[in-house]
């Protein structure tokens, strides 16, 4: 699902979609940016903390716990100073833009592992 609110109220699209589907919170996976990870790196792990993430503080807050999936995709730290949220809100370089179809294929592929992976488990 992709929440139709803004991004620091993901959790309650995330919450409503959960509970209205009966989906524990350990089998929800969010799709993410990181600042803490290098530009186009791609991380996965369950829970964790929210390192100011806006978007993960509603989803932890509405889901009740922080025990859930992340596919975190690296946006890097913000060159001079430049506050983060005008970087995170800054328009992509002709380098990002020419590396987005890649990125999207490996984040993409990461879900699909996790998704086979659960589907393992169940079986």
């Amino acid at each position: 699902m992709k929440p139709q609110t803004f991004m620091n109220l993901s959790g309650e699209a995330v919450q409503s979609y959960a509970a209205y589907y009966e989906i524990d919170p350990s089998a929800v996976i969010v799709v993410h940016d990181e600042a803490d990870i290098s530009f186009g790196e791609i991380r996965t792990k369950l829970g964790g903390g929210n390192a100011g993430h806006n978007g993960l503080k509603s989803i932890t807050n509405k889901l009740g716990t922080k025990d859930f999936w992340r596919v975190r995709v690296g946006i890097g730290r913000p060159p001079d100073k430049m506050p983060l949220d005008a970087y995170v809100l800054a328009r992509w370089s002709n380098d990002q833009k020419a590396t987005l179809p890649t990125l999207i294929e490996h984040a993409t592929h990461e879900v699909d592992q996790m998704l086979v992976n659960i589907q393992g488990d169940d079986v």
